[in-house]
């Protein structure tokens, strides 16, 4: 399975070849329109669900889940993580229960 990152970035080569391929397709004199309206809608929901798709802590989320993948392959018996993230030096902590179950 493809990291975030660069399952993102195949996302946006992917969109950025269709949308070239399409532009040089398009100006053909014998280039058909329905293929081309059916291309520029596919290019617009790729583009849509990529857009949908950024996570601005991406890199954090990222390091999580390697993180707890690493531990899953140490002792596959475990049931759950206790995760503390800190984004200032001092202040109050907040608890955050997620059960993965549910999502």
């Amino acid at each position: 399975m493809l990291n975030y990152r660069d399952s993102n970035l195949l996302l946006s080569e992917t969109i950025d070849s269709l949308q070239d391929e399409l532009r040089k397709y398009a100006v053909l004199p014998d280039a058909k329109r329905g293929y081309v309206e059916k291309q520029n809608t596919l290019i617009l929901n790729l583009t849509a669900a990529y857009n949908g798709m950024q996570i601005t802590q991406a890199k954090l989320w990222q390091a999580l889940e390697n993180c707890m993948d690493e531990m899953r392959q140490i002792d596959p018996h475990l049931k759950g993580f206790t995760i503390y993230i800190t984004e200032k030096p001092a202040g109050h902590m907040a608890r955050i229960d997620i059960n993965a179950d549910e999502l």
